[in-house]
């Protein structure tokens, strides 16, 4: 069992306004463990139907392509290494500048048959179907907030470990894993589905580590770029002012956006997180709005506000604490990883975003 402590402040006591617009979201709290079928987990083993084939990945992969290159991408090449060699020249860095001159050389292929090459990232539809993985799997039971639809108690998270571009449900120009949704009726599963280990060059990010999971429901308000005016920008002259409100001289030490607003870690429901702005939101089927379902995130821990009660007093590096701060061992995004369900009808496409 963990519990989050209470906020540092009552943000319905600074913006009584703010009240309409909170949301229950379920923290899971993963935690490394040997999680069973019929309980809820991340990579864990999931209860499958014993007549359902193990779904597999078909859409095109970003592969590394190499490339010869252009003769004006080698003029362009050539040039810059000449202003950089110049530029080193200039300040008095010889090896540098003899080093930058070797460069151009090996761009230019002065002394190979061979044209230069560049590398890129171009979608190839891998030549066998790549089998999913399990990410998470969660009954209703654990989180009901969260809208299952009817006749469903059972929600399945998979997804392909490789990169993916502008595959059904993702943004444009979005690179990461391809994500597969499951709502199921649990009554009858009792067998455990065989995962097929990951496919041979699979992302390491996209590879998580088995986690039980202790559920806890907690309140969050919108991530400040998700407030309307005026609001928004009452709460933004209110982080300016940095003044302990008790009136001493100190900072606050706590602000809206980390320790107000959204929860940190592994989550249900709830409001995204927008470290770089929202993004337009629809779904992808109907183009209908849709609602934040899960957070994936890189690592367990933001704000010290946020760390469980019961683990207030652990203090573990990140260096030598990687099961402490990132249970799941996702990295595959710079904050986190969103899906995002319709609001009508959830059986339609997800939307997946990468913060």
């Amino acid at each position: 069992m963990f519990t989050t402590p209470p906020r540092p402040a009552e943000v319905t006591v600074l913006f009584p306004e703010i009240a309409d617009l909170a949301r229950t979201a379920v923290r899971l709290h993963p935690r490394r463990g040997t999680p069973h079928a019929q309980q809820s987990s991340v990579a864990g083993p999931m209860v499958w139907p014993a007549d359902e084939e193990w779904p597999t990945c078909r859409l095109p992969h970003l592969v590394e392509v190499r490339r010869p290159m252009t003769d004006e991408e080698q003029e362009l090449r050539r040039r810059a290494g000449e202003r950089l060699a110049a530029a080193a020249a200039r300040s008095g860095a010889s090896s540098l500048a003899a080093r930058f001159e070797a460069r151009r050389k090996e761009a230019a292929g002065a002394d190979s048959a061979e044209p230069p090459t560049v590398r890129t990232w171009e979608p190839a539809v891998p030549p066998e179907p790549v089998p999913l993985l399990p990410v998470l799997q969660l009954f209703a039971a654990d989180a009901p907030p969260i809208a299952f639809p009817s006749g469903t108690d059972l929600l399945q998270l998979l997804w392909c470990p490789f990169q993916h571009q502008e595959a059904p449900g993702q943004k444009p120009h979005y690179n990461g894993p391809a994500v597969h949704l499951l709502w199921r009726a649990a009554a009858g599963l009792a067998t455990a589905g065989t995962a097929p280990a990951p496919a041979p060059g699979s992302e390491s990010g996209y590879l998580l580590q088995p986690c039980v999971l202790h559920p806890e429901q907690v309140t969050e308000y919108p991530d400040v770029e998700d407030l309307p005016e005026p609001l928004r920008s009452d709460v933004l002259e209110w982080e300016e002012d940095e003044a302990d409100p008790s009136g001493g001289e100190e900072p606050r030490g706590y602000d809206y956006r980390n320790d107000l607003s959204t929860a940190t870690g592994l989550k249900a429901g709830g409001w995204p997180y927008w470290p770089h702005g929202p993004r337009p939101l629809g779904c992808p089927d109907c183009g209908g709005a849709s609602s934040l379902l899960l957070t994936v995130p890189n690592g367990e821990r933001g704000a010290d506000s946020w760390t469980p009660a019961e683990e207030q007093h652990v203090t573990v590096g990140r260096a030598d604490g990687q099961a402490f701060h990132d249970p799941t061992g996702f990295s595959g995004a710079r904050d986190a990883l969103m899906v995002f369900v319709c609001a009508e009808d959830p059986h339609h496409q997800a939307y997946v975003d990468i913060e």
